[in-house]
Order: C-alpha cells, then structure tokens, then sequence
C-alpha cells in the first residue's frame, strides 16, 4: 500500500438512523508519485469506548481529469468536488502558469463513477466547500484573490452565481 500523504480533506455527514451511528466519511486530495487521487475512508466507533472513530479505506478515485489536485469537498458518500489548482502538470507547468497568473485552474465533479470537470477558466483554484444545503459550491481562487460561488445543477455541474473580491488570497 502506498504512503497516504493528505492534502485538502472534507468530511461527509450521512443521515441520523434510529438506534445507530450518523455515517460519517473522509476524503482526502493524495498527491502520489504518478497519479492523483482522491481517497475515500468510512469513519467508524471503535470497538470498546465507542467515542474513538477508526478509519476504513473504501476506495481509491482515479481520472484523467485530474490534474494538479488541492482540495475536495464531498457532496455525498461516494461523490464530490474537487480542485485543480493547475492547469498543467507539475514543476514548470506551475512555474509559468503562477508567474502569468494564467487562468487554468478547474473544478471537477465525481458522481461516483465517473469525473468530469465542471468549472474552468479559474485562477489558482485552492479550497471548494459546498454549502449544508447542498445548493451552491464555493471556490477559493487563491491569485484571483476572490472567492467564486456557483449554484449545483441537477446532474451535478457548476453555473456561476457571483464572485466576492477579498483584496487578499484565500486559501
């Protein structure tokens, strides 16, 4: 097994079921050696106390849409958004798209299945959170010094709402 190295985390809340556990999930941005990941772990009562949680390795998500991971937000037990803060792969990719201050970063969904990206055309696309009522994404555009809110679509896209000029970057 690989050498887990986290990056951005959200953390998934399932439901409150009668007489159990609300489930609970974490995602994890892997940046391994050659390939992006998002990785996904089912937060569970240890046995004994029941206050300490353990975590369980569900799956590893893989795709070509990912690029430059930084961040995640899960949307679901097995569905979420993250960010490419590049457009471009490593080293000098990031060099020249840091010191343009290109407009190549990107918000990517996975329904579970499959990814595909859902916003483009951002400047250094750092933290993402959807809101608790599941109806709008926020991005943190770190060179952009703003964050940009979309609403979701129904299949799980991104419409620009508004952006929110912050003077300084977000992270």
């Amino acid at each position: 097994s690989a050498e887990l190295r986290p990056h951005g985390l959200g953390l998934w809340r399932g439901s409150v079921t009668p007489g159990g556990p609300r489930e609970l999930r974490l995602f994890t941005v892997q940046h391994g050696s050659e390939v992006e990941s998002v990785e996904i772990f089912a937060l569970e009562p240890t046995a004994g106390d029941g206050q300490s949680l353990q975590a369980r390795h569900l799956r590893s998500v893989t795709s070509p849409a990912f690029i430059s991971l930084n961040d995640v937000s899960p949307v679901g037990p097995e569905s979420f958004y993250a960010t490419n803060d590049h457009g471009r792969s490593r080293q000098l990719g990031f060099l020249i798209e840091d010191f343009l201050f290109l407009s190549n970063a990107s918000v990517v969904y996975f329904d579970g299945q499959s990814a595909r990206r859902v916003a483009s055309d951002l400047r250094y696309a750092n933290g993402i959170t959807a809101d608790r009522g599941g109806r709008y994404v926020l991005v943190a555009e770190t060179t952009a010094e703003r964050i940009s809110i979309f609403a979701r679509l129904p299949d799980g896209g991104l419409s620009p709402v508004a952006h929110k000029d912050l003077g300084t970057a977000p992270d």
